[in-house]
């Protein structure tokens, strides 16, 4: 993965491409055929030269060096009746900086470790007159 990065940085140099390495594995099961499916997931992503926001102005950007991220991700989905579906979720990631330029290396990266969801969902066919 690599990206041009334009952004402000107070001594107006350009900043270096982010590039990337993820890997992910997972498998895909029907439990129950055509009524209950399960899906899961496990990925580990490291990204050099990442942007974000100088912590000593936020106006500004910082590259951070590297970040790690790594999780797993679960899903079911039950069809319960005709055109009625329930999904459920749950995501557990552990993400962090592995080697900065300016931020403290082994700081967790400020996003949700865990995230969770369950929804409903009626779907209808549409019927030519």
């Amino acid at each position: 993965m690599q990206s041009s990065q334009r952004s402000r940085w107070l001594r107006s140099e350009v900043f270096d491409p982010e590039r990337g390495t993820q890997y992910e594995a997972g498998v895909k099961t029907a439990l129950v055929p055509d009524r209950l499916v399960a899906t899961l997931a496990f990925y580990h992503i490291k990204k050099k030269n990442v942007l974000t926001t100088d912590p000593t102005n936020f106006l500004f950007s910082v590259q951070t060096g590297e970040q790690r991220s790594q999780g797993v991700e679960f899903d079911i989905t039950a069809n319960l009746a005709r055109g009625w579906n329930l999904i459920a979720s749950y995501a557990y990631t552990d993400a962090r900086l592995t080697g900065t330029i300016r931020l403290r290396s082994g700081t967790v990266c400020p996003i949700s470790r865990i995230i969770s969801a369950v929804s409903g969902r009626r779907m209808r066919c549409m019927t030519a007159d």
